[in-house]
C-alpha cells in the first residue's frame, strides 16, 4: 500500500501516530509525504516517521522555489484545464489565500513572501505550473494507491484531490462535520460528506441500518433546540480572540527580524508583519467589544429579519467551496436587494473575525438599505430563533437552523444539504429573490429526518478531539492517547483501497 499524505504544520505531530497504525493494519505501507512549513516541521516530521517504510518525504518549500525559477511557457495551464476541467487552474489559484492575495477581501492576514511573489501573472503562473507538473509527473510514474489529507485548503491540497481524482486514485481528506468534535474521513472536495450520504440514505429505506444511534440523535435534536452549544473547534477558537500570543513568540518574532532572518517557508508570514498584525488585531478586536458600531439587537428581534452570519475569511469555506462568494460584501449586498420589501436583513459577524475585518469594511456594510450590524457577542440562536430565513454561503449556522425548524437559504455546497428539504440552494445571485420566496415557501424538515441524519452522523464518525487540529500545545502523550480517533482513521484508509471507483468527487 502506497499512501502519499500532505503534512501542514498544524498536522505533523499527529500524522505519524496515523501512518504507525496504518503499518501495523498492512504491513506493506510505505509513505510518502509533501511537507508544509518548512523548518522546523520538515525536519521533525522526517524524524519521527524514521521507523516507518517510506519513499519520498519532500519539503514542499523548496519545491515551490524550484517552480518559481523556472519561466513560464504560455498555453502550459489551457492544457491543464483541458485535463482537470473548465476553470480548475482559477479555482487552484482562489482555493490559496497566498496564490490568490488579491481575492482575500473581507479579512485582513499577515502578508507572505509568496504573496508578494504572486503578485505577477507570470510568477503566479509558473507557481501553479510547477504545482501541477510535479503532481502529474508523480502521478504518471510512480501513483501512490490513495492519497490522504487533513483539509481542502490551499493550492496544493486542492490540486491533490484534482489531480487524484482525474488519476482515479481514492483520496480521503478529514472533515469536521459539525457535531461536537465529531469527524469523518471524506471523499468530496467540496464537504458534501459523502459516506454520510450514503448511510443516510440506506437509513430512510430501512431505519435499523441506524436504530443503535436513534435515541442519541433524538437527545441531540432536542438538547439543540433547548440548550444549544457550539462545536468544540469553535469554543477552542475562540478562547484566544480576546489574547495574543505568549510573548516568547513576539521575541522570537522580533530577533528573527533583527538578524534579517527570512521566513522559513514562503508562506508564513514576514516577522514584523505577523507581529504588527498580532498587535493591531488584539487592539482592535477589544475595542469592537467595548464599543463597536453594532445596533441594539432587541428592537431588530421584532422586525421581519433575514439572519446572514458572517463568514471566517478567508477561509476554505468560500475559497475552495464556494468561490463564487468570496466578496461577503458583494453577497450582503445580492442579499439586501433580494429580501422582501420592509424586512431587513441582520447580519453578526463571526466572533473569532474580532480584529480582523479590513479598514472600513463594517462602515461600506452598514450604509447598505435594509441592512443591520449587531455584535458578534449575541447569541447565534437567539438571532436564528427570531429569524424568518436564515441565509449562509456554506456555514454551521444553516445547519442549525434547519434542526430549529426554520428554512434555509444556501450560496454553496454544505453536507446537511444531503438531508433533501428544508433549504434552497441557489448560487446564482441574480435569481437570488425568486430563491428567497421559494425557501420562504419550503416547509421545515421533519423530525424523523433530522433524526436519521444526525443518527447516520453519529454512525459513520469518530471523534475528534479539537486541540488535535487547533492547539499546537498539546503534548505528543495526549497525541499519542487518541487511540480511537486514530484507529478510525487508519482503518477508514484501508477500507477506502477495499471500494474501487471511490476516487475524489466533485
Amino acid at each position: 500500500m502506497k499512501i502519499l499524505v500532505n503534512v501542514s504544520p498544524n498536522f505533523y505531530r499527529f500524522a505519524p501516530h496515523i501512518l504507525r497504525r496504518l503499518s501495523t493494519l498492512e504491513p506493506d505501507t510505505r509513505v510518502s509525504a509533501v511537507v508544509q512549513g518548512g523548518y522546523p516541521v520538515y525536519p521533525e516530521f522526517v524524524q519521527r516517521v524514521s521507523d516507518l517504510a517510506t519513499d519520498r518525504l519532500l519539503d514542499f518549500s523548496k519545491l515551490e522555489k524550484e517552480w518559481l525559477a523556472k519561466p513560464y511557457k504560455p498555453g502550459r495551464l489551457r492544457e491543464y484545464e483541458a485535463l482537470l476541467g473548465e476553470n480548475a487552474v482559477n479555482r487552484i489559484v482562489q482555493a490559496d489565500r497566498m496564490v490568490g492575495w488579491g481575492f482575500v477581501r473581507g479579512g485582513v492576514i499577515p502578508k507572505t513572501p509568496l504573496a508578494d511573489i504572486c503578485q505577477s501573472d507570470e510568477m503566479r503562473h509558473r507557481y501553479v505550473l510547477g504545482l501541477l507538473d510535479f503532481l502529474f509527473d508523480w502521478f504518471r510514474k510512480d501513483p501512490p494507491d490513495i492519497v490522504f489529507t487533513y483539509a481542502v485548503a490551499g493550492a496544493l491540497t486542492f490540486s491533490l484531490s484534482l489531480v487524484a481524482q482525474h488519476f482515479g486514485v481514492p483520496y480521503r481528506r478529514l472533515h469536521e462535520i459539525r457535531l461536537g468534535n465529531r469527524c469523518i474521513l471524506d471523499s468530496s472536495i467540496i464537504n458534501m460528506a459523502d459516506p454520510l450520504k450514503d448511510l443516510f440514505q440506506r437509513a430512510c429505506q430501512d431505519e435499523r441500518v441506524v436504530a443503535d444511534q436513534r435515541e442519541e440523535a433524538r437527545q441531540l435534536l432536542t438538547r439543540m433546540r433547548k440548550e444549544p452549544a457550539l462545536p468544540d473547534y469553535h469554543v477552542l477558537m475562540r478562547k484566544s480572540v480576546l489574547k495574543l500570543p505568549p510573548w516568547k513568540h513576539f521575541a522570537a518574532m522580533l530577533w528573527r527580524t533583527l538578524r534579517r532572518r527570512e521566513p522559513d517557508s514562503l508562506d508564513q508570514p514576514y516577522y514584523m508583519a505577523r507581529f504588527w498584525w498580532e498587535i493591531a488585531r488584539y487592539f482592535k478586536a477589544h475595542r469592537l467589544v467595548a464599543a463597536g458600531p453594532f445596533e441594539d439587537w432587541q428592537p431588530l428581534a421584532k422586525r421581519n429579519i433575514v439572519y446572514y452570519p458572517l463568514h471566517v475569511d478567508p477561509e476554505a469555506t468560500t475559497m475552495v467551496l464556494a468561490p463564487h462568494a468570496t466578496n461577503q460584501l458583494m453577497v450582503i449586498e445580492a442579499l439586501a436587494k433580494a429580501i422582501p420589501a420592509e424586512w431587513l436583513l441582520v447580519v453578526k459577524d463571526h466572533y473569532t473575525m474580532l480584529g480582523r475585518r479590513p479598514a472600513g469594511f463594517y462602515d461600506r456594510l452598514k450604509a447598505m438599505p435594509k441592512v443591520r450590524l449587531i455584535s458578534p457577542t449575541v447569541s447565534t440562536f437567539e438571532v436564528t430563533q427570531a429569524s424568518r430565513l436564515v441565509a449562509v454561503i456554506t456555514g454551521t449556522a444553516g445547519w442549525e437552523a434547519m434542526q430549529m425548524g426554520k428554512p434555509v437559504l444556501c450560496m454553496g455546497p454544505a453536507h446537511y444539504q444531503n438531508v433533501g428539504e428544508g433549504f434552497v440552494l441557489e448560487t446564482n445571485f441574480t435569481k437570488l429573490a425568486e430563491a428567497v420566496e421559494r425557501a420562504l415557501d419550503a416547509p421545515p424538515v421533519t423530525d424523523r429526518t433530522l433524526e436519521l441524519y444526525i443518527a447516520a452522523m453519529l454512525k459513520g464518525s469518530f471523534p475528534l478531539p479539537a486541540p488535535i487540529l487547533n492547539d499546537g500545545t498539546v503534548t505528543d502523550e495526549f497525541l499519542e492517547a487518541q487511540t480511537a480517533t486514530i484507529d478510525a482513521i487508519a482503518t477508514g484508509l484501508v477500507e477506502a483501497l477495499e471500494k474501487p471507483g471511490l476516487a475524489a468527487t466533485r
